[in-house]
């Protein structure tokens, strides 16, 4: 996930980290304290799903006079009805309804389920893709958990294993011919890491496509409460999501013996 420079401004700013739950200028939770003083709300998550609901909840109220009449489809999901001409990005008043900083997993669900099932008009601001991140050049949609974190760990987990697999399957009957024993070739599977948490790059910047989110490539900076900036283009927002995760934090333990 792309780092953003974040002002500390007053406004409708919310903050999507991890653990915590933050209104105005007070900090619920031990050890969590206010990011930046707002007079909007500012909400913390770390699952998609409770990013979605906060980014929701918070765009449902300013955007309920011109909020869409569901219909149910035959499946059983809610589907919405076109986009409302009385949003407040529609009536001329901002550039969106929500602009969203991070397109990790919760910045991006957060920001589609705004878009599609609340008729927000949403847009996302990520860095570049790129298998190694960067502060300020490389990041990508799917941020740190799909490119870089969760899926690759898993993958090379999986990979790990297999040896000990064929090992075990003599007992079921396998063999391998004799003196042939099992080779890693890693090059190879670091390639097929690769090629896969970029598949899913591509996924996850289909899904904002279909959910009609506008993205936006590079480095996002709040320029007041209510603009961002990317790559020298300024734009307004009713509220903006700062969901740019965090770096991790060595702690100072002192060395055994």
């Amino acid at each position: 996930m792309s780092l953003a420079q974040v002002s500390a401004v007053p406004g409708h700013v919310m903050a999507a980290s991890a653990g915590q739950l933050l209104l105005p200028r007070v900090a619920r939770g031990a050890g969590s304290r206010a990011a930046f003083p707002c007079r909007g709300v500012a909400i913390a998550a770390a699952r998609p799903r409770i990013a979605a609901g906060a980014l929701a909840g918070a765009f449902a109220g300013a955007a309920a006079a011109g909020r869409r009449r569901f219909r149910g489809s035959p499946g059983g999901a809610i589907r919405p009805a076109a986009r409302p001409a009385t949003t407040l990005a529609a009536g001329g008043e901002y550039d969106y309804d929500l602009f969203t900083i991070g397109g990790g997993s919760g910045g991006v669900r957060g920001s589609r389920w705004a878009a599609s099932q609340f008729g927000a008009k949403v847009a996302v601001a990520e860095l570049p893709f790129e298998i190694v991140s960067s502060k300020f050049d490389a990041g990508g949609l799917g941020g740190t958990c799909v490119i870089r974190g969760c899926v690759p760990k898993k993958l090379l987990i999986y990979g790990s294993h297999l040896h000990e697999d064929i090992a075990d399957a003599a007992g079921y009957g396998w063999s391998l011919p004799e003196g042939a024993e099992p080779k890693l070739d890693w090059d190879k599977l670091i390639e097929a890491k690769n090629s896969e948490v970029t598949r899913l790059n591509g996924i996850y910047k289909k899904l904002l496509g279909n959910a009609g989110v506008d993205h936006y490539e590079g480095y996002a900076r709040i320029v007041d409460p209510h603009t961002v900036e990317v790559g020298g283009k300024t734009m307004t927002a009713k509220y903006i999501c700062v969901a740019t995760g965090g770096g991790g934090l060595k702690l100072p333990l002192p060395r055994p013996g």
